[in-house]
């Protein structure tokens, strides 16, 4: 191929030259001072949203730090963040004052439905709601997709969006509960549950042709291709030699994080991880196909999820991503991985939540957030390893991970709110990080005080929505939280 004889390149030229494959592991996210400062795609012009949400609230002293707004330490449940405690906050006492309003809904209901959206819920009922609740999906968009109207109108996908639960959590049925992003009222995103067409979906047509519409088609593509990764080396490596040393990180980035990917979605029969195309599939089914709610592949399943998500805003796919684990009370997964001699964490989250005034499932309580912390951290991990400009993804990237109670008691007032990344000034004022912000306790929930739609109008104005002074019901707004930027 003859790509790369010019000094200026424009991203589109370079894409079609490259092919589908590399094109899409390499190209997209490399550092917007050198190749595509050029070109004014999104890339340049906005930072990234990503939003985890776990549920069924905190251990308030074991997750609030101690100390002043700098120099404060973590407690149990987030001292996995501690490596990313200069590049992250906590913001203490921003309430979900609107789901304190007369509405429909119970509070697991209010709290997942209110989280992203700032607005009531819908008095109908979703007709496939099994789980006895009481409430309709949100009443309008969440901000979310609000942003990704604005920053995603050139990528491939809207949003990378993902939610994991367990077997017992289908019999409930669609519902409010585990939806937190709506592209209006009563309209809940799709989300994606299966990893393996998870995987085909985002990254299917690196390989060439278009996305296969089946499974047989899909393998064969992948055979003729041999491998994603060797079908695109030369490429990559010609690519690599023209650009400054300091772009070169980029690539390998992409490559080793598409290869474990596709190691660890395919293990044939003799538990031999296979790259996709190197040899004949295995005759035995994907090794999560028909068992993505099975709680024995709850962490994988999960970790693979996260690892999609970053590689699918890493190739630029898109821009926005979440990921909801389990979903307001029907988290039911349990976690048995976390026991024990002295605890066998064999109840449910949401079982615990209810009893977190006892110390045994307090205890199981703290272990279950931290976990979720650890996750939260390896989001942060991976967007801090790939170089972005003056810094890195992370620098461009607001990373928010929330909650829809901030303890079992049911209660929606200080949630507990942790805003890493988006320090640059890309599309929008860049966060100030390494703080513990605590805002003024407001006197009652009546009081519109640190309301968490301020809280959502920052979060858009960070990633590009610069004019946006509102968000959800305006009397429960009063603007952009204040000490953010």
């Amino acid at each position: 191929m003859h790509i790369l004889r010019n000094k200026t390149f424009h991203r589109r030229t370079i894409l079609s030259g490259l092919g589908l494959a590399a094109a899409a592991i390499a190209v997209p996210g490399l550092r917007t001072s050198t190749l595509f400062a050029q070109d004014g795609s999104g890339l340049d012009k906005y930072k990234r949203l990503i939003v985890m949400y776990s549920s069924c609230g905190t251990i308030a002293n074991q997750f609030w730090p101690t100390g002043g707004e700098t120099g404060h330490s973590f407690g149990r449940i987030l001292e996995p963040l501690a490596p990313h405690q200069d590049r992250l906050m906590t913001l203490k006492n921003v309430y979900m004052r609107s789901t304190n309003a007369p509405g429909p809904g119970g509070g697991h209901e209010k709290g997942m439905g209110h989280l992203l959206t700032g607005r009531a819920l819908l008095a109908t009922k979703v007709a496939s709601d099994k789980s006895g609740g009481t409430g309709g999906y949100a009443s309008g968009i969440s901000v979310d997709q609000e942003i990704a109207n604005t920053i995603c109108q050139d990528t491939k996908f809207k949003s990378i969006d993902f939610h994991i639960g367990e077997w017992r959590q289908a019999r409930y049925g669609l519902n409010v509960r585990s939806r937190m992003s709506y592209t209006g009222s009563g309209q809940p995103i799709s989300v994606m549950e299966n990893p393996y067409e998870a995987f085909k979906r985002l990254f299917a047509d690196m390989v060439g042709g278009g996305t296969p519409t089946d499974d047989a088609a899909l393998q064969k593509a992948l055979r003729e291709r041999r491998s994603l990764l060797d079908a695109t080396a030369k490429d990559l490596e010609t690519l690599s030699s023209r650009l400054p040393a300091e772009d070169r990180p980029r690539i390998d980035q992409h490559l080793q994080s598409i290869r474990e990917i596709e190691l660890r979605l395919n293990v044939g029969g003799s538990g031999t991880p296979t790259v996709l195309g190197c040899e004949a599939p295995p005759e035995t089914p994907q090794k999560f196909q028909g068992k993505y709610r099975e709680r024995d592949n709850y962490q994988e399943i999960g970790r693979l999820y996260l690892d999609m998500m970053t590689m699918a805003l890493t190739c630029d796919l898109s821009r926005v991503g979440t990921m909801v684990w389990g979903g307001g009370a029907t988290s039911l997964t349990s976690f048995p991985w976390l026991a024990d001699e002295t605890n066998s964490m064999g109840e449910s989250h949401h079982g615990y939540s209810h009893r977190f005034a006892e110390a045994g499932p307090r205890e199981s309580l703290i272990r279950i957030n931290r976990w979720h912390a650890e996750q939260f951290k390896h989001i942060l991990d991976r967007l801090d390893a790939v170089p972005e400009g003056d810094g890195t993804m992370l620098s461009n990237t607001v990373v928010l991970w929330g909650n829809s109670l901030d303890y079992g008691g049911h209660s929606r007032n200080a949630i507990p709110w942790v805003l890493a990344g988006g320090e640059s000034d890309r599309g929008g004022p860049g966060l100030r990080q390494g703080r513990n912000v605590v805002y003024p306790k407001p006197p009652n929930t009546r009081v519109v005080q640190n309301p968490h739609n301020n809280l959502l109008v920052s979060v858009a104005n960070c990633c590009g929505l610069t004019n946006m002074n509102t968000f959800g019901e305006a009397k429960f707004c009063t603007g952009p939280l204040s000490g953010l930027v």
